[in-house]
C-alpha cells in the first residue's frame, strides 16, 4: 500500500502520507489501517499528505464510491473528527477538493484542503515547535511504514 501513517496520541494527530500512484483502494487501506490501530480516537486531527503522489487512479464515481463505502462501514468511527489535506500540486489539490465536495454532507466528519503545511498549521492553530515537530514526523514518513 503507498501510504505510511503515524498517530501521534499525545499531540492529538495522524499522520497519513500517500505515495506514488493514489488509488481509492489506498485510500480505503489507509482508514481501515488508522482505525484499527489501537492509538486511534477519532478526536485526533487527521494530516493527510498528498506531496508525493504521482499519479491519481481515481475517477469522480471512484470517489462516490469511496465516501459511501467510508460513511458505510466507519461512521461511528469518525463522528466529529477533522481531516485537514494537503495537497500542493494543481491535481492533488482538484483531486482532494472533489473529495470535499462529495464528502461535505455525507460523512460525520469535516475535511479542509490546503496547500501547505503551514496553511494547515495556521488553521489548527498550531504553535511554531508543534508545527516543527509535525512537520519532522511527517517528513520521516518517507522512509518508514506504519507506526
Amino acid at each position: 500500500m503507498p501510504v505510511t501513517y503515524r498517530i501521534l496520541p499525545e499531540r492529538g494527530f495522524i499522520l497519513i502520507r500517500f505515495h506514488a500512484v493514489y488509488g481509492t483502494s489506498d485510500g480505503k487501506a489507509a482508514i481501515v489501517a488508522v482505525t484499527a490501530d489501537a492509538r486511534y480516537d477519532r478526536h485526533q486531527v487527521h494530516l493527510i499528505d498528498l506531496r508525493d503522489v504521482t499519479r491519481f487512479d481515481a475517477t469522480f464515481a471512484d470517489m462516490q464510491a469511496m465516501v459511501r463505502w467510508k460513511c458505510n462501514r466507519f461512521s461511528d468511527a469518525l463522528d466529529g473528527s477533522r481531516s485537514v489535506i494537503i495537497a500542493p500540486g494543481d491535481i492533488a489539490f482538484g483531486m482532494a477538493r472533489m473529495y470535499q465536495q462529495i464528502a461535505d454532507g455525507v460523512l460525520p466528519m469535516r475535511i479542509d484542503v490546503v496547500r501547505t503545511h503551514a496553511e494547515a498549521h495556521v488553521m489548527l492553530h498550531v504553535d511554531a515547535a508543534l508545527a516543527t515537530s509535525l512537520n519532522r514526523d511527517v517528513d520521516r514518513l518517507r522512509a518508514v511504514g506504519a507506526g
